[in-house]
């Protein structure tokens, strides 16, 4: 098994980041990385809901997700599958304070071959996240009129560990 974490601080309230976030059509379609998301059952987002992630990068292929949790504002768990591998991905929505929030991704993969299709996933997330996140971040400051520089930490800033 094998865990990655990112986070990244963003200058809104935790009510418009957990919004912005289940938008994903609004920030995660923009790096090209993936083409769409399509709901196969349940309501988006919701607990035993499932959806197909049509994704470009690294390859064309397409993710299946399961949500295991979904608690408004605070968590959102799922179950991803894709090339014969598992990953459970935690999002977890902490509010700093009125105006900002942390958003904690905590992945961790496990497979049939694990050795080198672990670490080749680990190498496509954390580029993936990279990206997401700072267009996630953006969207989050459209929404809510604000200048980076009012935040704490700019948006594009992130504590990556390993």
């Amino acid at each position: 098994m094998r865990e990655i974490l990112s986070s990244i601080i963003v200058p809104v309230p935790i009510e418009v980041a957990w919004e912005v976030y289940l938008d994903f059509n609004s920030w995660g379609l923009r790096s090209k990385y993936y083409e769409s998301i399509d709901w196969i059952s349940g309501k988006p987002w919701q607990q035993h809901s499932r959806a197909r992630l049509h994704q470009l990068w690294p390859t064309p292929q397409s993710v299946l997700i399961r949500i295991l949790q979904s608690h408004r504002p605070d968590l959102l768990s799922a179950l991803y599958h894709a090339n014969g591998l598992t990953s459970t991905k935690t999002v977890r929505f902490h509010s700093r304070d009125r105006e900002s929030t942390e958003v904690k991704i905590q992945t961790e993969c496990i497979g049939e071959s694990i050795d080198q299709a672990i670490i080749d996933a680990d190498v496509v997330l954390r580029e993936l996240y990279d990206r997401s996140l700072q267009d996630f971040a953006a969207e989050c400051i459209a929404r809510s009129s604000r200048t980076p520089g009012s935040a704490q930490r700019l948006p594009g800033e992130r504590e990556r560990t390993a």
